[in-house]
């Protein structure tokens, strides 16, 4: 029972292991395609000032603090989804111990009532063999006894009709 406890809760740490992972992968996903864009958009502005006027100018400035704050919300919810299942895990493994250490306890009081069931039985067993044994002593003794008599009768039997013959 242990061993499948073990195996069910490397399963689940092993799965949030690998969500956690997925989503680190993810966040590094995402940082790097905001980079990107971030390099793209300077590029782009840098050949709009060339082309454009001031008002061009000024939508860039514009776009670029919209992404910022996209970027900032985004960052915050990224941290804020971390967190929380960094609190799940907490939780999970809490319980885990918990349900771990309840188990242990079962387990030892199974163990301590086997091992007076145990002690119980070897007693019991002793007793009983002490009984046949008594038995079989007296049902030997009697069979002894019971063969006696018969030799005697049989020997009193044959010294009669031995004495009748003569």
């Amino acid at each position: 029972m242990i061993n499948r406890l073990d195996i069910r809760v490397t399963e689940l740490v092993d799965r949030i292991v690998m969500e956690h992972e997925e989503r680190v992968k993810n966040h590094v996903k995402i940082l790097f395609l905001n980079e990107r864009l971030t390099i793209f958009l300077q590029e782009d502005f840098r050949q709009q000032v060339n082309i454009k006027d001031q008002i061009n100018v000024e939508r860039s400035q514009y776009e670029r603090e919209e992404m910022r704050e996209r970027y900032n919300a985004m960052d915050a919810l990224v941290r804020a989804e971390f967190e929380r299942k960094d609190e799940a895990i907490r939780s999970l493994h809490n319980i885990i111990e918990t349900q771990v250490r309840a188990l242990q306890a079962g387990l030892k009081q199974e163990e301590l009532a086997r091992g007076q069931f145990e002690g119980f039985l070897r007693d019991e067993m002793g007793r009983f063999q002490d009984d046949v044994k008594k038995e079989f002593d007296g049902f030997r003794q009697q069979q002894t006894v019971t063969t006696e008599k018969l030799t005697e009768m049989i020997k009193i039997e044959i010294d009669t009709r031995l004495s009748s013959d003569m």
